[in-house]
Protein backbone atom coordinates (compact mmCIF):
# COMPACT_ATOMS: atom_id res chain seq x y z
CA UNK A 1 0.00 0.00 0.00
CA UNK A 2 1.20 3.48 -0.79
CA UNK A 3 2.75 5.32 2.15
CA UNK A 4 0.58 8.37 1.52
CA UNK A 5 -2.43 6.44 2.82
CA UNK A 6 -0.81 5.69 6.17
CA UNK A 7 -1.70 9.11 7.69
CA UNK A 8 -5.33 8.36 6.93
CA UNK A 9 -5.06 4.96 8.65
CA UNK A 10 -3.29 6.52 11.65
CA UNK A 11 -6.01 9.13 12.04
CA UNK A 12 -8.79 6.54 11.97
CA UNK A 13 -7.01 4.21 14.39
CA UNK A 14 -6.23 7.05 16.77
CA UNK A 15 -9.84 8.22 16.71
CA UNK A 16 -11.09 4.74 17.47
CA UNK A 17 -8.61 4.29 20.32
CA UNK A 18 -9.91 7.50 21.92
CA UNK A 19 -13.54 6.51 21.48
CA UNK A 20 -13.04 2.90 22.49
CA UNK A 21 -10.00 2.94 24.77
CA UNK A 22 -11.42 0.39 27.18
CA UNK A 23 -13.01 -1.99 24.69
CA UNK A 24 -10.41 -2.85 22.05
CA UNK A 25 -10.45 -6.56 22.86
CA UNK A 26 -12.28 -8.38 20.11
CA UNK A 27 -12.16 -11.36 17.79
CA UNK A 28 -9.42 -12.09 15.25
CA UNK A 29 -9.63 -14.60 12.43
CA UNK A 30 -7.44 -15.10 9.42
CA UNK A 31 -6.08 -17.40 6.76
CA UNK A 32 -2.77 -18.28 5.11
CA UNK A 33 -2.73 -19.55 1.52
CA UNK A 34 -0.11 -21.03 -0.78
CA UNK A 35 -0.73 -20.97 -4.53
CA UNK A 36 1.02 -22.46 -7.53
CA UNK A 37 0.37 -21.37 -11.12
CA UNK A 38 1.45 -23.23 -14.24
CA UNK A 39 1.43 -21.40 -17.57
CA UNK A 40 1.67 -24.00 -20.38
CA UNK A 41 2.90 -21.45 -22.94
CA UNK A 42 5.95 -19.24 -22.84
CA UNK A 43 5.17 -15.62 -22.07
CA UNK A 44 4.68 -13.12 -24.85
CA UNK A 45 7.22 -10.77 -23.25
CA UNK A 46 10.75 -11.28 -21.94
CA UNK A 47 11.20 -12.33 -18.33
CA UNK A 48 7.76 -13.92 -17.90
CA UNK A 49 7.96 -17.23 -16.02
CA UNK A 50 5.91 -20.35 -16.74
CA UNK A 51 5.88 -21.36 -13.07
CA UNK A 52 4.91 -19.19 -10.15
CA UNK A 53 4.46 -19.63 -6.40
CA UNK A 54 2.86 -17.05 -4.15
CA UNK A 55 1.57 -16.77 -0.60
CA UNK A 56 -1.31 -14.79 0.88
CA UNK A 57 -2.24 -13.68 4.38
CA UNK A 58 -5.73 -12.32 5.09
CA UNK A 59 -6.99 -11.32 8.50
CA UNK A 60 -10.01 -9.82 10.19
CA UNK A 61 -10.19 -8.08 13.56
CA UNK A 62 -13.69 -7.31 14.81
CA UNK A 63 -14.96 -5.73 18.02
CA UNK A 64 -18.15 -4.04 19.19
CA UNK A 65 -19.16 -1.78 22.07
CA UNK A 66 -22.00 0.56 23.04
CA UNK A 67 -24.45 -2.39 23.09
CA UNK A 68 -23.18 -3.44 19.63
CA UNK A 69 -24.16 -0.08 18.17
CA UNK A 70 -20.52 0.71 17.37
CA UNK A 71 -18.27 -1.65 15.43
CA UNK A 72 -14.59 -1.63 14.50
CA UNK A 73 -13.39 -3.89 11.67
CA UNK A 74 -9.85 -4.25 10.30
CA UNK A 75 -9.06 -6.55 7.34
CA UNK A 76 -5.38 -6.61 6.25
CA UNK A 77 -4.25 -8.33 3.07
CA UNK A 78 -0.67 -9.29 2.13
CA UNK A 79 0.60 -11.18 -0.92
CA UNK A 80 4.15 -12.31 -1.67
CA UNK A 81 4.79 -13.33 -5.27
CA UNK A 82 7.82 -15.22 -6.58
CA UNK A 83 8.03 -13.60 -10.02
CA UNK A 84 6.37 -10.19 -9.98
CA UNK A 85 7.43 -7.44 -7.57
CA UNK A 86 4.25 -5.52 -8.42
CA UNK A 87 2.11 -8.49 -7.36
CA UNK A 88 3.93 -8.56 -4.05
CA UNK A 89 1.82 -5.99 -2.22
CA UNK A 90 -0.26 -5.24 0.82
CA UNK A 91 -3.57 -3.53 1.30
CA UNK A 92 -6.08 -2.70 4.00
CA UNK A 93 -9.25 -4.13 2.51
CA UNK A 94 -11.22 -2.66 5.39
CA UNK A 95 -10.50 -0.39 8.33
CA UNK A 96 -13.84 0.99 9.34
CA UNK A 97 -15.83 2.34 12.26
CA UNK A 98 -19.60 1.86 12.16
CA UNK A 99 -22.06 3.65 14.42
CA UNK A 100 -25.78 2.79 14.45
CA UNK A 101 -28.28 5.34 15.73
CA UNK A 102 -31.93 4.50 15.09
CA UNK A 103 -32.55 4.19 11.35
CA UNK A 104 -29.17 5.79 10.51
CA UNK A 105 -25.88 3.95 10.16
CA UNK A 106 -22.59 5.84 9.80
CA UNK A 107 -19.49 4.16 8.34
CA UNK A 108 -16.09 5.86 8.26
CA UNK A 109 -12.75 4.51 7.00
CA UNK A 110 -11.70 2.10 4.28
CA UNK A 111 -14.40 -0.28 3.09
CA UNK A 112 -15.45 -2.53 0.24
CA UNK A 113 -18.89 -1.93 -1.27
CA UNK A 114 -20.50 -4.20 -3.85
CA UNK A 115 -23.26 -3.23 -6.28
CA UNK A 116 -24.78 -5.54 -8.87
CA UNK A 117 -26.39 -8.91 -9.54
CA UNK A 118 -24.58 -10.45 -12.54
CA UNK A 119 -22.19 -13.37 -12.07
CA UNK A 120 -19.43 -12.75 -14.61
CA UNK A 121 -19.16 -8.99 -15.16
CA UNK A 122 -19.88 -6.55 -12.33
CA UNK A 123 -20.82 -3.70 -14.61
CA UNK A 124 -22.35 -1.25 -12.12
CA UNK A 125 -19.90 -2.01 -9.28
CA UNK A 126 -18.25 1.42 -9.21
CA UNK A 127 -17.07 2.39 -5.72
CA UNK A 128 -13.90 0.29 -5.27
CA UNK A 129 -10.83 0.06 -7.48
CA UNK A 130 -9.87 -3.30 -9.02
CA UNK A 131 -6.81 -5.07 -7.62
CA UNK A 132 -5.76 -6.22 -11.10
CA UNK A 133 -2.55 -7.99 -10.05
CA UNK A 134 -4.69 -10.43 -8.05
CA UNK A 135 -6.80 -11.63 -10.96
CA UNK A 136 -8.09 -10.30 -14.27
CA UNK A 137 -11.68 -11.32 -13.42
CA UNK A 138 -12.18 -8.08 -11.45
CA UNK A 139 -13.36 -9.87 -8.31
CA UNK A 140 -10.61 -8.53 -6.03
CA UNK A 141 -10.96 -4.90 -4.92
CA UNK A 142 -8.85 -2.38 -3.01
CA UNK A 143 -10.19 -0.74 0.15
CA UNK A 144 -11.78 2.65 -0.59
CA UNK A 145 -11.57 5.59 1.87
CA UNK A 146 -15.10 6.85 2.47
CA UNK A 147 -17.71 8.39 4.69
CA UNK A 148 -21.00 6.55 4.20
CA UNK A 149 -24.41 7.33 5.68
CA UNK A 150 -27.06 4.62 5.32
CA UNK A 151 -30.71 5.49 5.99
CA UNK A 152 -33.19 2.63 6.35
CA UNK A 153 -36.87 3.35 5.67
CA UNK A 154 -39.94 1.25 4.75
CA UNK A 155 -39.60 2.55 1.18
CA UNK A 156 -36.01 1.35 0.86
CA UNK A 157 -32.39 1.76 1.90
CA UNK A 158 -30.69 5.03 0.90
CA UNK A 159 -26.89 5.29 0.92
CA UNK A 160 -24.82 8.46 0.52
CA UNK A 161 -21.08 8.10 -0.11
CA UNK A 162 -18.34 10.73 0.08
CA UNK A 163 -15.06 9.34 -1.31
CA UNK A 164 -12.15 11.67 -0.44
CA UNK A 165 -9.24 9.74 -1.94
CA UNK A 166 -8.79 7.88 -5.22
CA UNK A 167 -6.97 4.54 -5.45
CA UNK A 168 -5.01 3.74 -8.62
CA UNK A 169 -5.46 0.35 -10.23
CA UNK A 170 -2.67 -2.16 -9.61
CA UNK A 171 -0.87 -3.51 -12.69
CA UNK A 172 1.65 -6.35 -13.25
CA UNK A 173 5.34 -5.57 -13.44
CA UNK A 174 7.60 -6.16 -16.44
CA UNK A 175 8.13 -9.83 -15.52
CA UNK A 176 4.56 -10.51 -14.48
CA UNK A 177 1.92 -12.34 -16.47
CA UNK A 178 -1.07 -10.38 -17.84
CA UNK A 179 1.36 -7.55 -18.51
CA UNK A 180 1.89 -5.11 -21.37
CA UNK A 181 4.58 -4.65 -24.06
CA UNK A 182 5.52 -1.35 -22.43
CA UNK A 183 6.29 -0.09 -18.94
CA UNK A 184 3.47 1.96 -17.46
CA UNK A 185 4.43 5.44 -16.33
CA UNK A 186 2.91 7.47 -13.48
CA UNK A 187 -0.84 7.93 -13.53
CA UNK A 188 -2.38 11.05 -15.04
CA UNK A 189 -5.71 12.64 -14.08
CA UNK A 190 -8.26 14.80 -15.83
CA UNK A 191 -8.97 16.52 -12.52
CA UNK A 192 -6.47 19.12 -11.39
CA UNK A 193 -6.81 17.69 -7.88
CA UNK A 194 -5.56 14.30 -9.06
CA UNK A 195 -6.11 11.53 -6.56
CA UNK A 196 -7.46 14.06 -4.04
CA UNK A 197 -10.57 14.75 -6.11
CA UNK A 198 -13.62 14.17 -3.89
CA UNK A 199 -16.04 11.72 -5.51
CA UNK A 200 -19.56 11.04 -4.29
CA UNK A 201 -22.36 8.61 -4.92
CA UNK A 202 -25.99 7.85 -4.08
CA UNK A 203 -27.75 4.49 -4.04
CA UNK A 204 -31.32 3.40 -3.36
CA UNK A 205 -32.07 -0.29 -2.81
CA UNK A 206 -35.37 -1.99 -2.05
CA UNK A 207 -36.90 -5.47 -2.09
CA UNK A 208 -40.45 -5.49 -3.43
CA UNK A 209 -41.91 -8.98 -3.35
CA UNK A 210 -39.78 -11.08 -5.71
CA UNK A 211 -37.88 -8.03 -7.03
CA UNK A 212 -34.50 -6.75 -5.75
CA UNK A 213 -34.03 -3.26 -7.21
CA UNK A 214 -31.02 -0.94 -6.99
CA UNK A 215 -30.65 2.53 -8.54
CA UNK A 216 -27.30 4.35 -8.26
CA UNK A 217 -25.59 7.60 -9.19
CA UNK A 218 -21.84 8.26 -9.20
CA UNK A 219 -19.90 11.44 -9.95
CA UNK A 220 -16.11 11.49 -9.80
CA UNK A 221 -12.97 9.84 -11.13
CA UNK A 222 -13.53 6.73 -13.24
CA UNK A 223 -12.04 3.55 -11.81
CA UNK A 224 -11.38 2.30 -15.37
CA UNK A 225 -8.09 3.77 -16.66
CA UNK A 226 -7.48 4.64 -20.29
CA UNK A 227 -3.99 3.45 -21.28
CA UNK A 228 -2.54 6.33 -23.28
CA UNK A 229 1.10 6.43 -24.46
CA UNK A 230 2.24 4.06 -21.74
CA UNK A 231 0.52 5.57 -18.71
CA UNK A 232 -2.93 5.11 -17.13
CA UNK A 233 -5.22 8.12 -17.56
CA UNK A 234 -8.10 8.53 -15.09
CA UNK A 235 -10.89 10.77 -16.40
CA UNK A 236 -13.89 12.29 -14.67
CA UNK A 237 -17.29 10.69 -15.22
CA UNK A 238 -20.95 10.89 -14.31
CA UNK A 239 -22.91 7.64 -14.21
CA UNK A 240 -26.50 6.52 -13.66
CA UNK A 241 -27.05 2.79 -13.22
CA UNK A 242 -29.55 0.17 -12.16
CA UNK A 243 -29.39 -3.49 -11.15
CA UNK A 244 -32.48 -5.68 -10.87
CA UNK A 245 -33.01 -9.30 -9.89
CA UNK A 246 -36.28 -11.22 -10.13
CA UNK A 247 -36.67 -14.51 -8.22
CA UNK A 248 -39.22 -16.96 -9.63
CA UNK A 249 -38.99 -20.32 -7.87
CA UNK A 250 -35.87 -21.98 -9.38
CA UNK A 251 -35.21 -19.03 -11.73
CA UNK A 252 -33.11 -15.94 -11.13
CA UNK A 253 -33.43 -13.23 -13.80
CA UNK A 254 -30.82 -10.46 -13.69
CA UNK A 255 -30.26 -7.10 -15.37
CA UNK A 256 -27.57 -4.43 -15.01
CA UNK A 257 -27.48 -1.25 -17.10
CA UNK A 258 -25.71 2.09 -17.03
CA UNK A 259 -25.38 5.33 -18.90
CA UNK A 260 -22.06 7.13 -18.46
CA UNK A 261 -20.68 10.46 -19.63
CA UNK A 262 -16.93 11.13 -19.68
CA UNK A 263 -14.80 13.56 -21.66
CA UNK A 264 -17.98 14.97 -23.17
CA UNK A 265 -19.03 11.63 -24.67
CA UNK A 266 -21.93 9.55 -23.44
CA UNK A 267 -22.52 5.84 -23.89
CA UNK A 268 -24.62 2.99 -22.53
CA UNK A 269 -23.68 -0.52 -21.46
CA UNK A 270 -25.57 -3.39 -19.92
CA UNK A 271 -25.92 -7.04 -19.21
CA UNK A 272 -28.72 -9.51 -18.69
CA UNK A 273 -28.71 -13.08 -17.52
CA UNK A 274 -30.41 -15.95 -15.81
CA UNK A 275 -29.67 -18.83 -13.46
CA UNK A 276 -31.88 -21.90 -13.24
CA UNK A 277 -31.19 -24.38 -10.44
CA UNK A 278 -32.08 -28.06 -10.37
CA UNK A 279 -32.34 -28.94 -6.66
CA UNK A 280 -31.61 -32.45 -5.41
CA UNK A 281 -30.64 -33.92 -8.79
CA UNK A 282 -31.66 -37.59 -9.07
CA UNK A 283 -32.74 -37.52 -5.41
CA UNK A 284 -29.22 -36.65 -4.24
CA UNK A 285 -28.09 -33.60 -2.21
CA UNK A 286 -26.49 -32.15 -5.38
CA UNK A 287 -27.77 -28.87 -6.83
CA UNK A 288 -26.96 -27.94 -10.44
CA UNK A 289 -27.40 -24.39 -11.70
CA UNK A 290 -27.34 -23.40 -15.38
CA UNK A 291 -26.10 -19.88 -16.11
CA UNK A 292 -26.34 -17.65 -19.14
CA UNK A 293 -25.37 -13.99 -19.47
CA UNK A 294 -25.01 -11.47 -22.28
CA UNK A 295 -22.94 -8.28 -21.97
CA UNK A 296 -22.79 -5.30 -24.32
CA UNK A 297 -21.07 -1.92 -24.51
CA UNK A 298 -22.13 0.74 -27.00
CA UNK A 299 -18.48 1.68 -27.64
CA UNK A 300 -17.80 -1.71 -29.20
CA UNK A 301 -14.17 -2.67 -29.73
CA UNK A 302 -13.10 0.90 -28.87
CA UNK A 303 -14.18 0.50 -25.25
CA UNK A 304 -12.09 -0.15 -22.14
CA UNK A 305 -13.74 -3.51 -21.43
CA UNK A 306 -13.58 -6.86 -23.24
CA UNK A 307 -17.33 -7.30 -22.61
CA UNK A 308 -18.57 -5.25 -25.56
CA UNK A 309 -20.67 -7.99 -27.24
CA UNK A 310 -20.03 -11.19 -25.30
CA UNK A 311 -21.98 -14.17 -24.04
CA UNK A 312 -21.27 -16.48 -21.12
CA UNK A 313 -22.73 -19.96 -20.69
CA UNK A 314 -21.85 -22.20 -17.79
CA UNK A 315 -22.92 -24.29 -14.83
CA UNK A 316 -22.57 -24.28 -11.07
CA UNK A 317 -22.51 -27.55 -9.10
CA UNK A 318 -22.98 -27.51 -5.33
CA UNK A 319 -22.49 -30.92 -3.73
CA UNK A 320 -24.05 -29.89 -0.36
CA UNK A 321 -21.67 -32.25 1.43
CA UNK A 322 -19.80 -31.78 4.70
CA UNK A 323 -16.74 -30.67 2.71
CA UNK A 324 -18.52 -27.73 1.03
CA UNK A 325 -17.54 -28.95 -2.44
CA UNK A 326 -18.45 -26.53 -5.24
CA UNK A 327 -17.65 -26.14 -8.94
CA UNK A 328 -18.27 -23.32 -11.43
CA UNK A 329 -17.30 -23.48 -15.07
CA UNK A 330 -18.17 -21.99 -18.41
CA UNK A 331 -17.04 -20.15 -21.52
CA UNK A 332 -17.05 -16.50 -22.63
CA UNK A 333 -17.60 -16.03 -26.37
CA UNK A 334 -16.96 -12.72 -28.13
CA UNK A 335 -19.69 -12.37 -30.76
CA UNK A 336 -17.68 -9.82 -32.77
CA UNK A 337 -14.41 -11.75 -32.97
CA UNK A 338 -13.21 -15.33 -32.59
CA UNK A 339 -12.04 -14.84 -29.00
CA UNK A 340 -13.01 -17.33 -26.30
CA UNK A 341 -12.12 -17.68 -22.62
CA UNK A 342 -12.80 -20.91 -20.75
CA UNK A 343 -12.95 -20.67 -16.98
CA UNK A 344 -13.25 -23.26 -14.19
CA UNK A 345 -13.25 -22.86 -10.41
CA UNK A 346 -13.51 -25.59 -7.81
CA UNK A 347 -13.03 -25.82 -4.04
CA UNK A 348 -13.33 -28.35 -1.22
CA UNK A 349 -12.65 -28.33 2.52
CA UNK A 350 -10.41 -30.87 4.24
CA UNK A 351 -11.35 -30.87 7.89
CA UNK A 352 -12.34 -27.69 9.71
CA UNK A 353 -9.25 -25.57 8.92
CA UNK A 354 -8.01 -26.51 5.44
CA UNK A 355 -9.50 -25.72 2.04
CA UNK A 356 -8.16 -26.68 -1.37
CA UNK A 357 -9.06 -24.95 -4.62
CA UNK A 358 -8.39 -25.21 -8.34
CA UNK A 359 -8.73 -22.46 -10.96
CA UNK A 360 -8.26 -22.77 -14.72
CA UNK A 361 -8.26 -20.00 -17.34
CA UNK A 362 -7.81 -20.90 -21.02
CA UNK A 363 -7.54 -18.24 -23.75
CA UNK A 364 -8.35 -19.45 -27.26
CA UNK A 365 -8.32 -17.74 -30.67
CA UNK A 366 -7.84 -14.28 -29.17
CA UNK A 367 -8.34 -11.69 -31.90
CA UNK A 368 -5.87 -8.84 -32.42
CA UNK A 369 -8.85 -6.47 -31.97
CA UNK A 370 -9.56 -7.83 -28.50
CA UNK A 371 -8.32 -6.15 -25.30
CA UNK A 372 -7.09 -9.59 -24.20
CA UNK A 373 -4.74 -9.89 -27.19
CA UNK A 374 -1.63 -9.23 -25.06
CA UNK A 375 -2.78 -12.05 -22.73
CA UNK A 376 -3.29 -14.69 -25.41
CA UNK A 377 -0.45 -16.83 -24.02
CA UNK A 378 -1.46 -16.39 -20.39
CA UNK A 379 -3.67 -19.46 -19.98
CA UNK A 380 -2.94 -21.01 -16.61
CA UNK A 381 -3.71 -23.78 -14.16
CA UNK A 382 -3.71 -22.74 -10.50
CA UNK A 383 -4.13 -24.79 -7.39
CA UNK A 384 -3.81 -23.70 -3.81
CA UNK A 385 -4.35 -24.56 -0.17
CA UNK A 386 -5.75 -22.25 2.50
CA UNK A 387 -5.27 -22.78 6.23
CA UNK A 388 -7.75 -20.94 8.46
CA UNK A 389 -6.34 -19.61 11.72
Amino acid sequence: MRNKLFPFFTFIIGLLVLVNSQSLWGDFTGSISTEYRLYPQEGLFAGQSQHNISGVFEGEYYTTWDDSRQILTVKPFIRWDQSDDHRTHMDIRELSWIMVRGDLEWRVGLRKVFWGVLETNHLVDTINQTDFVENIDGEQKLGQPMVNMSWSQPWGLMDIYVLPWFRERTFPGSGGRFGFPFTLGPAAYESGNGERHVDWALRWFHIIGRWDIGVSYFKGTSRDPILTLGFPMYVLMEQFSTDIQLTLDSWLWKVEALTRNQQGVGYTAGGLGFEYTFYGVYETPIDVGLLGEYHFDERGLKGTTPFQNDMFTGARIVMNDVFGTEFLGGVFMDLDTTSALYRFEGSRRFGSRVKGYLNVNIFQRISSEDLLFFNRRDSYLEWGVTYFI
